[in-house]
Formats: structure tokens, C-alpha cells, sequence
């Protein structure tokens, strides 16, 4: 069964049918090494009002840093980005701003994309899926090494 990374919490993900595996890029690796689905989501209002996390992600596509580190990754949005390969995203992903402390309430944007992840089956093809903001200095070798003695336990 694949587990789940959200920040720094852990959640064992349901086994799903696998329908469909649409991958966006794919890197071979080890046998024994630990497999990392990462991805991030980019809302429209964050690619207009802050266009810097677009160029981050241009940036580490390029140095192959962040998720394009894990054996596969996808980003997920409902716009397109030039130069970004983009998981499309059906329906809108405004983020609205609110509740006691204002902050982003994007809760239903991610029931969206965590619901593409298990429909296209892409949670059971690795052992672990990693969310990851854009603009995070993530480095997928280090997670590897800290779930290397779980490895075992992680799959089926």
C-alpha cells in the first residue's frame, strides 16, 4: 500500500482500481531505492498574482531539482503554463482567503487533484506521493534516506 507525504504528515492512501497510468515524465530508478511521486498545484490566482512560482518551477525543470527529482511528478493546474508540461485539472481552482487567521482555504482545489492522483492510479505506482509547494526547497535524495528503513513496510 503507497503512504502519502503532506508536510510532515503521514496517511497510508486506500488502495484504488487502477484505471489509467498517465504519466507525465518518468525517471528509471534503482531497484532497492525508496519511489517518490511528487506534484504540485498551481491556482490560477497564484500564477497571475505571483508568476515567480511558474519561473521556479521552469528553474528546477531545468537543474532536474524538486519533484523532478522523484521517479515521477506532475503539476497540476486548470490554466496553462508555457514551458511547464501541466496535468489538467477540470472545474475552477480559485483559492478564496479567509477564516480566523486568513488563510488560503484550498482544501476543495486539493480534493480535486488528490482525486485525479487515485482515479489516473498514480498512488499506487510508487511508494511514497509527496505534495509539494512550488516555491519549496524539497530535496527528494534526503526524503529517500529518511524512508529508507521503511521501505519495506511501504509496499504491498
Amino acid at each position: 500500500m503507497a503512504s502519502v507525504v503532506a508536510g510532515s504528515l503521514l496517511v497510508p492512501v486506500m488502495a484504488m482500481a487502477l484505471l489509467s497510468a498517465t504519466c507525465l515524465c518518468t525517471q528509471v530508478a534503482g531497484q532497492n531505492e525508496v519511489s517518490l511521486f511528487c506534484f504540485v498545484l498551481i491556482t490560477p490566482g497564484h500564477a497571475s498574482k505571483n508568476p515567480r512560482e511558474a519561473a521556479l518551477l521552469l528553474a528546477q525543470r531545468h537543474a532536474n531539482a524538486g519533484i523532478f527529482g522523484c521517479e515521477e511528478w506532475a503539476i497540476y493546474s486548470n490554466a496553462t503554463h508555457p514551458g511547464l508540461d501541466i496535468s489538467h485539472v477540470e472545474g475552477p481552482l480559485a483559492v478564496p482567503i479567509g477564516g480566523l487567521y486568513r488563510s488560503l482555504l484550498n482544501s476543495r482545489a486539493f480534493q480535486k487533484v488528490w482525486q485525479k492522483i487515485f482515479t489516473t492510479g498514480l498512488s499506487l505506482l510508487h511508494d511514497w506521493v509527496v505534495k509539494v509547494d512550488p516555491d519549496t526547497a524539497f530535496s527528494p535524495r534526503r526524503l529517500r534516506e529518511v524512508f529508507a528503513p521503511l521501505h519495506g513496510l511501504a509496499r504491498d
